[in-house]
This record gives C-alpha cells, structure tokens and sequence, in this order.
C-alpha cells in the first residue's frame, strides 16, 4: 500500500513537472517569435537608414550650401582653425564657431 502511494506521489510530481515544462516551452516558443519580429524590424529600420543616409548624401552633393556646411564640418574634425574654415567656405565667423562647438561636443 505504501509503494502504491509512492507510486501516486511520483507520479502527481511528474504531471506537475511536466506541466511546468510545457509552460516554459510556450513561453520559449513566444520570444523567439518576439526575437524573429524583433529581428525583421531592426532589418526594416537599417535598410530604411541606409535609404535616408544615400539621399543625406545626395542632398549634400546637390546643394551649394550644403556643400559648405559640409567642408566647414569636415574642417573643423580635420582640426584646421576658425580662419582657415572661414575663408575656404565663406562663412561668418560666428556660424563656424557654432559648428565647431557643435562638432567637438
């Protein structure tokens, strides 16, 4: 009789273990539907950054003023000095030291 209510016990344990685990295998299978979402959208947004940057680019390429923004922001991380900015791209002063503070911050 003992070994029978061992037996029943185990037995209790094992449909409560097994339970547990099919809880854990459902939670398993939602995160990486989570992750393979999650993983599709980050795809989306890189593809949908390099989008944006190629036209940045293309903008920069077409507009004059951009163009000077751009060599005066490539001066000032090439280290070249206030002056030296202002007279390559024509801008005032005040506009180059902006950028610079904006550039080293």
């Amino acid at each position: 009789m003992r070994t029978i209510g061992v037996v029943n016990e185990l037995h209790n344990e094992l449909k409560a273990r097994a339970s547990v685990v099919s809880q854990v295998e459902a939670t398993v299978d939602e995160l990486n539907q989570t992750v393979s979402s999650q993983s599709v959208s980050i795809e989306e947004l890189k593809l949908n950054l390099q989008q944006l940057s190629h036209h940045v680019e293309r903008l920069s390429a077409s507009d004059p003023a951009i163009k000077m923004y751009t060599k005066a922001a490539q001066m000032v991380d090439a280290g070249e000095s206030v002056d030296e900015i202002m007279q390559a791209c024509g801008l005032p002063r005040a506009e180059v030291e902006v950028l610079a503070s904006m550039r080293k911050t």
